[in-house]
């Protein structure tokens, strides 16, 4: 299919003001038909995004086309805001409606949803190529490189950092990787973001991403849950020096159909099936924790955009953002403490980290994070 590119084709008035013409208007009420699936029921929460009960066959995630014949597999809550205004009936999911709005932000149908390619980075080194002055920076840690996974597990800290810029972002997840020579690695990744371009607020949202496409924003991921929302708004975030929250995340591979669940405070939200992926229908070969910023670099300076709490990872329990618990699912689809690896940080001055191993109440951790522009990060 042929999809219109917006931003190619808006219409400047007399008037300065920008307007749609009637085939671009078309164009986008016709996509909006084809991504958003009839409700049973729609739900909206008190953030004003909707969520629409669909009936479970008929999410996006069949229109790929490996997947036309999928038998959809059974699994093995959460706090998000939109719960506290109902429920999705049985034999339905929820899924965030797309709204004419997310995709004029986001400037182009083709694109909406999806990573910049550019910015898929090799496993050898992280800083994005290539759109300068767009960068992406990192603080994370690696478990050990050759090691065989068959899943990732991590008790993340969930924060409302500060994204200076619309284009921006700032999240804290964890990455299962396949392929990691190869131009088409296959990531599978997992926890919150702060990304007003894509998600129209300031929000933290649930993020669930599979190679180059966000939650359920083009087709992939099959959710079998109807209690919680992909990309949806947490209920409540930490705050500095005071109450703390957090989130249980796990990846993880059915030994029996090879599919990749994702299960979220115990709970099987839905699967990645084995079938779309090219590097990951047997084990992963590298697995991440940690926080990732885009950095627009406006006026040629490091914007403010935050990592984690926007506090450095010294300050520690309360005030950084930190991830405990730190595990892998081995060979043997045994769960254990994971080893690291590596540390990497784009540039200490701007986001660092601290890290460590066998602590008897947080097992394998790390605290990473920082505030981006300031007198060390200009």
């Amino acid at each position: 299919m042929l999809f219109l590119v917006i931003t190619a084709l808006v219409i400047t008035t007399s008037s300065g003001r920008r307007e749609l013409s009637e085939l671009q208007e078309a164009e986008i009420q016709r996509h909006l038909k084809r991504i958003n699936e009839p409700a049973v029921k729609s739900i909206k929460s008190l953030d004003g995004d909707i969520f629409d009960c669909v009936n479970i066959t008929n999410q996006l995630a069949f229109d790929h086309p490996l997947l036309k014949n999928h038998t959809i597999q059974s699994g093995f809550i959460s706090t998000q805001l939109w719960q506290r205004s109902g429920k999705c009936p049985e034999n339905t999911v929820p899924i965030r409606r797309t709204t004419r709005e997310d995709l004029l932000r986001w400037g182009s149908i083709e694109s909406y949803g999806k990573k910049d390619p550019n910015s898929i980075r090799n496993y050898g080194s992280h800083p994005a190529a290539n759109n300068d002055p767009t960068v992406h920076e990192y603080a994370i840690i690696r478990g050990r490189r050759g090691g065989i996974y068959n899943g990732i597990e991590a008790a993340i800290n969930v924060w409302k950092p500060h994204v200076q810029e619309l284009d921006e972002f700032s999240l804290a997840q964890m990455w299962i990787l396949g392929g990691i020579d190869a131009p088409d690695l296959n990531s599978l990744e997992a926890g919150w973001q702060v990304y007003p371009r894509l998600y129209g607020d300031d929000n933290p949202q649930s993020l669930y991403f599979l190679d180059r496409c966000y939650n359920h924003m083009c087709s992939g991921f099959v959710q079998t849950n109807q209690g919680i929302g992909v990309g949806a708004t947490f209920d409540r975030v930490s705050t500095y020096d005071g109450e703390q929250f957090m989130v249980t995340l796990l990846i993880m591979k059915d030994p029996q159909s090879g599919d990749w669940w994702l299960i979220v405070n115990d709970v099987s939200v839905g699967y990645w099936p084995k079938s779309i992926l090219s590097h990951l229908k047997g084990s992963a070969s590298a697995v991440e924790w940690g926080g990732e910023i885009l950095n627009f670099k406006v006026g040629g300076r490091h914007t403010s955009t935050g990592m984690g709490s926007g506090h450095f990872a010294e300050e520690g329990f309360k005030k950084s953002c930190n991830m405990d618990h730190i595990s892998i699912v081995d060979e043997h689809h045994a769960k254990r403490d994971a080893e690291i690896d590596q540390a990497f940080m784009d540039n200490a001055k701007c986001y660092n980290l601290a890290h460590g191993s066998n602590d008897p109440k947080w097992r394998t951790y790390i605290y990473f994070g920082g505030p981006g522009q300031n007198p060390g990060c200009p």
